[in-house]
């Protein structure tokens, strides 16, 4: 036999001295079989209900259900249909009866008086196939889930890409506008992060990180891993509060540091809703362990999902915050870099309570300087308005705008370009509409069209 695990046989058949006949005949195999009996394909089904035998061994005539309908029984469950069943029978031996019996799904057939040798020969045989064809089978399930795994991560990577590439490439340079320099600023660390995530995660799956640590404050580490993501927050118009002390500092490698923020702080500002907050607080436990939250409001992560979003392209659910997509790899990585740390990561949410990630880091302590705590707010700029007077001048495109799907570059294009010229609406509103557009998120182009009518 190719494998060590005892093998559980059930046998079906009305006479108990044929029943007996078979077992004996397996005791005195140097291979011990878990041996099961039944009278009857009815109470066959039952054991099987809470037993999945390896064998089956089956008479054709019995009571109240033959051995043809307890094979074709057995065809029709997912979970029996692949095991296997040898016909055994002193009464239907033509070859047309065993035609009849390998149509209904048997794999093989033993005429009685059954025969040990042939007996003990066909039974192994037949669990060494079965056995191989669930080798066979599981790991074609496991091509076909890889198969569907590249495709499904390669449009991921092309969306991540394509989002922050149209704005570069779409953005109007004939002005110069700090707001459009965002833009591309923004859009450089969004796929420079995303390439970053990509390489590392694979590279340090076989290898360790190497860290190059250093003393560092904690403040400037997060004021860094801010201007990261600072455009989309504006957009959105979130308010970001620190509250940690100036004098935090903790021995790390910076720009592992730096990215684990980054990455952490991108999916809060992704999936706040808007005018909301998101709240940054830290302290010392243990003497020299630092204890880093970031709090935000946005949708609740069940707890059977909290553990899925740090494996590789696991992902929480994000109905209802825009068309937002990730490819799953940046809170991987940041669990990656926290444990090369010797630290740990993870995830705290309760219903309507938002969610709150927290790192916990050792080599930590409070630096010797008379700065006093940081409660910085981050006020960014305040909800977008529309007076009546431009609600009334965007109502001539209004029609057009609501009519065309977020993604319609080019189609926006030309409507964008009389919005402009005609100077409709204010130059807030206009920016975050052709920002949406060409980071395709609908939730929010839907929201700021639907303000024209309000």
């Amino acid at each position: 036999m190719s494998s060590s695990i005892q093998k559980t046989i059930l046998i079906v058949d009305d006479q108990l001295e044929n029943l007996q006949t078979i077992v004996d005949m397996f005791a005195t195999e140097s291979i011990t079989y878990n041996v099961i009996k039944a009278p009857n394909g009815k109470i066959a089904l039952k054991i099987i209900e809470e037993i999945i035998p390896d064998l089956i061994i089956t008479d054709w005539e019995m009571p109240e259900m033959d051995g043809i309908e307890f094979i074709k029984q057995l065809k029709k469950s997912n979970i029996t249909s692949d095991i296997p069943v040898i016909m055994c029978t002193g009464v239907m031996t033509s070859s047309e009866n065993l035609n009849t019996a390998l149509n209904a799904g048997a794999v093989d057939y033993i005429r009685k008086p059954i025969d040990k040798i042939e007996l003990i020969a066909r039974t192994k045989a037949n669990l060494n196939l079965a056995e191989s064809f669930q080798k066979i089978k599981s790991l074609n399930e496991s091509l076909i889930e890889l198969s569907q795994f590249k495709e499904d991560m390669t449009n991921m990577v092309v969306h991540d890409l394509k989002n922050p590439l149209s704005a570069i490439i779409n953005i109007d340079l004939s002005s110069d506008n700090k707001e459009k320099m965002d833009i591309v600023k923004y859009s450089g660390y969004t796929m420079m992060n995303l390439v970053q995530n990509i390489l590392e995660v694979y590279k340090y799956e076989q290898v360790a990180i190497q860290l190059n640590k250093e003393e560092l404050n904690l403040i400037d580490i997060i004021n860094k891993a801010i201007e990261e993501i600072e455009y989309l927050a504006v957009q959105k118009a979130l308010e970001i509060k620190i509250n940690i002390d100036n004098k935090i500092a903790l021995n790390a490698d910076v720009n592992y540091l730096r990215r684990i923020l980054a990455n952490i702080l991108s999916n809060a500002v992704k999936f706040s809703p808007e005018n909301s907050e998101i709240a940054i607080k830290a302290k010392l436990i243990n003497n020299n362990q630092l204890r880093l939250t970031i709090h935000n409001l946005g949708r609740h992560i069940p707890i059977n999902h909290q553990q899925n979003i740090f494996k590789k392209f696991g992902q929480a659910e994000k109905k209802g915050q825009g068309k937002f997509s990730s490819t799953g790899l940046g809170l991987t990585f940041c669990k990656m870099a926290v444990e090369a740390h010797n630290g740990a990561i993870g995830v705290e949410s309760e219903e309507n309570k938002g969610v709150t990630f927290y790192l916990m880091l050792p080599d930590a302590k409070m630096q010797e300087n008379n700065s006093e705590p940081n409660n910085t707010v981050f006020l960014k700029e305040s909800a977008i308005h529309l007076s009546i007077e431009e609600k009334q001048q965007l109502k001539q495109v209004y029609s057009q705008l609501a009519a065309l799907y977020f993604y319609e570059v080019s189609q926006f294009k030309k409507i964008f370009v009389t919005i402009k010229k005609e100077n409709f609406g204010n130059e807030k509103w206009r920016t975050a509409l052709e920002y949406s557009v060409y980071n395709c998120n609908e939730q929010k182009y839907k929201s700021l069209v639907a303000m024209i009518n309000e």
